[in-house]
């Protein structure tokens, strides 16, 4: 017998925009509409969601809500103050899920091209019962080094003005890496376990990784959980610089 499963979607929206070059890149026009408004439409359309909760800045709240309101083409929309970091704003999204809902999907503001059929993908391990969490990836291409702790990425998007030299250390195999992206989707338990459970201190850049921890430092079975990844798309790019803006417009033209 088919479960019938009532999921909502968390948005982190508290990026600093730092890399965009001036401005909230979530308002930024893209094909005419903010950056922002393309992502909750994408998620507004998708007929599996019931609600979605977006964490903005705090000083932001009162505007992003007043702009882009409470219902989207028939769609709750709750809005709540984030954090300093995207755990700390994921987890203020979790606590304003109503209590029957029992699968989630994170999703990047920043993403504004995401499509239908990426949400069917990852939410199907999880209503199957295959995974506690899935994600969307690119198998990377390119080859990988890890080098030294002294390098660090620049905080402009000029990269090859930065002049930053490190030693390499080693190759890392690439048939085994892959690029993340959003949608994330997660039983909700699972993930709210995860928040509560992973030391705050640990730096994490994604959900998946407080799953992954929660499996090896705190003796959680492991196939409770499993994380999955499913194809994603290169369409389905996060928008941090400029370029970004010219190239989503570009496959916004490509249908």
């Amino acid at each position: 017998m088919t479960m019938n499963h009532i999921t909502w979607a968390v948005v982190p929206a508290g990026g600093s925009s730092q890399r965009f070059g001036g401005g909230d890149k979530l308002l930024a026009a893209l094909a005419g509409e903010p950056v922002l408004a393309h992502t909750l439409n994408a998620l507004a359309n998708y007929s599996g969601l019931a609600g979605i909760v977006v964490a903005a800045p705090a000083d932001k709240v009162l505007a992003y809500q007043a702009q882009f309101g409470e219902m989207i083409q028939g769609v709750a929309v709750r809005w709540v103050a984030g954090g300093e970091t995207r755990r700390a704003s994921v987890d203020a999204g979790l606590r304003a899920l109503p209590m029957d809902c029992d699968s989630v999907i994170i999703h990047d503001a920043a993403r504004p091209l995401l499509t239908g059929d990426l949400l069917d993908a990852v939410l199907a391990p999880i209503h199957e019962g295959a995974a506690a969490g899935a994600i969307v990836g690119i198998p990377c291409t390119d080859t990988l080094k890890q080098v030294g702790a002294q390098a660090s990425a620049p905080a402009s998007a000029d990269y090859h003005l930065a002049r930053v030299a490190a030693p390499v250390m080693a190759t890392v195999p690439r048939n085994t890496v892959w690029h993340v992206q959003t949608p994330q989707a997660f039983k909700r338990d699972m993930l709210e376990q995860a928040h509560a459970t992973v030391a705050l201190e640990i730096p994490v850049t994604d959900d998946a990784q407080l799953l992954e921890l929660l499996a090896s430092q705190h003796q959680v079975p492991a196939d409770s959980c499993q994380v999955v990844v499913v194809p994603g798309h290169e369409r389905n790019l996060k928008i941090t610089t400029p370029n970004d803006m010219a190239l989503a417009e570009w496959w916004l033209t490509q249908g």
